[in-house]
């Protein structure tokens, strides 16, 4: 099995392909926030509209599941395949140390749940753009890390070494000195104005 891993240049492909479509995607969403158009009063205002943004990422998610199921059912998988994706925790109840086999309706409904706050934070991040710079909010997101690292350790059980802490602190360091640099800039800037 040690032969049959992923190629290093599809790796590095993947890596350019998730830094250009997520630079793409907070760009075009920040360019869809200062939008003006005619509303119905007949004045120009901003189109800003959160809830459009998460719309659209509801139905790109949409449509990834489309793809999926069309992937499934094109593909006859014969049983000595390896699956695309192997299940390593144990099943609840223990079975006594066999690992059941949870049907994909039932994996599909695990995973709604985790879906429905990715869909929740969307929107309040599409919120959160409204208000701040792109930039900013892009570096502020790498506060994802820190509340993964702390529910890793909470739920999962799981334990961090030294590097792992370093690593934490350097990305609260600098996510704490983004966000300061933002209040105290925009706080310069409307008093400059005075």
């Amino acid at each position: 099995m040690a032969g049959k891993g992923t190629p290093g240049y599809l790796i590095a492909l993947y890596v350019v392909g998730m830094l250009v479509t997520g630079t793409m995607n907070t760009l075009l969403q920040k360019i869809q926030f200062t939008m003006t158009s005619i509303g119905i009063n007949g004045k120009p205002e901003l189109f800003q509209k959160p809830w459009f943004a998460t719309l659209n990422m509801l139905f790109a998610m949409g449509l990834v599941g489309v793809v999926d199921k069309f992937v499934r059912m094109s593909s006859k998988q014969s049983e000595k395949e390896v699956p695309l994706m192997i299940d390593e925790a144990p099943v609840a109840g223990g079975n006594n140390g066999r690992t059941g086999e949870l049907s994909y309706r039932m994996k599909v409904l695990i995973v709604s749940v985790p879906a429905a706050f990715d869909i929740a934070a969307t929107a309040l991040c599409a919120i959160g753009m409204l208000y701040i710079p792109a930039s900013v909010w892009q570096m502020l997101r790498g506060s994802s890390i820190v509340f993964a690292c702390l529910l890793s350790i909470i739920f999962l059980k799981r334990k961090m070494y030294a590097f792992n802490w370093l690593g934490l602190a350097l990305c609260v360091a600098g996510v704490t000195l983004v966000g300061l640099a933002n209040v105290y800039g925009s706080n310069s800037t409307s008093s400059g104005g005075d």
